[in-house]
Formats: structure tokens, sequence, C-alpha cells
């Protein structure tokens, strides 16, 4: 798939998210999403288009600063979506750090396991939003009795 494709898909699933987070959500998914966005596209500026060879220190950085904002915003919740977001985040920094000092191995390797993470942390995030939109259209429209 090219990457335009992914990158759009991307943008759009995230803005979509950040505005019912802002319309529905909580204050921690507020956080966690707008977070979450404004690191997507820190990363754009960030990321060195040399190829996957070498580590990724900026993105490295933006990555860091994100697992470190879930991780407050973790200490502050009690939902099960976000822990699962924080540790996808954190595994993500986890893979920027093997590959800065493991070194060897491929950088195909490396991308793909950066994606796959950061879509398995788009889609907590998802979750969190639709739970949290559908919440609140249940309190608003209350069922009717029989």
């Amino acid at each position: 798939m090219r990457p335009e494709i992914l990158y759009g898909t991307w943008f759009v699933l995230l803005g979509v998210m950040a505005l019912a987070a802002l319309v529905r959500g909580s204050l921690a998914l507020r956080v966690l999403v707008l977070t979450y966005f404004a690191a997507s596209v820190a990363s754009l500026f960030v990321t060195k288009h040399n190829g996957w060879s070498y580590p990724q220190l900026g993105l490295l950085l933006v990555d860091a600063i994100t697992a470190l904002v879930f991780l407050a915003v973790l200490l502050r919740s009690d939902q099960v979506w976000v822990m699962v977001a924080n540790g996808g985040q954190w595994l993500i920094v986890a893979v920027h750090l093997v590959r800065l000092f493991g070194g060897a191995g491929r950088g195909a390797g490396y991308a793909t396991l950066l994606l796959i993470l950061s879509w398995l942390v788009l889609a907590t995030l998802a979750f969190g939003t639709v739970r949290a939109v559908w919440a609140g259209w249940l309190a608003s429209n209350p069922p009717k009795p029989r």
C-alpha cells in the first residue's frame, strides 16, 4: 500500500476521533487523542526519509514524550483501554531503543513494527472514543418504557 494512502487514512481517522473526543469525551480521552494527533503531526517533521536503516532519534523523542503523557493520564484513570494504549505506546519506545542499542537488523522490520504498534494504539484510542460517544448517546436518549 502506498504511504500517502496510509497517512491520509491515519489523519482522517485521527481527526474524526479528535472531533468526537472534544464533543463527547472525558478529559482523559481528550488529552490522549489530542496528544496522539500532535505526535502524529510532529512525526511528519522529524522522520528521516533516508531509509529506516538507522534509528529515528527524532521519532524516538516524540514517541517518548507521548508515552510520558499517556502514563500521566493512566495514573489518573481507571479505564482498561487507557492501560492498553499506554502499553502500546511504551512498546513503540522499546522498539526505538532496541533499534538504537541493538544495532543490527533490517530497517524494514523496524519500520513495519512501528507501523503495526502505531495502528494498535490508534485502534485502542478509537475504541475509547466510540465508547465515549456511545455512552453520551445513551445518556441523551434513554430507552422508553413499554
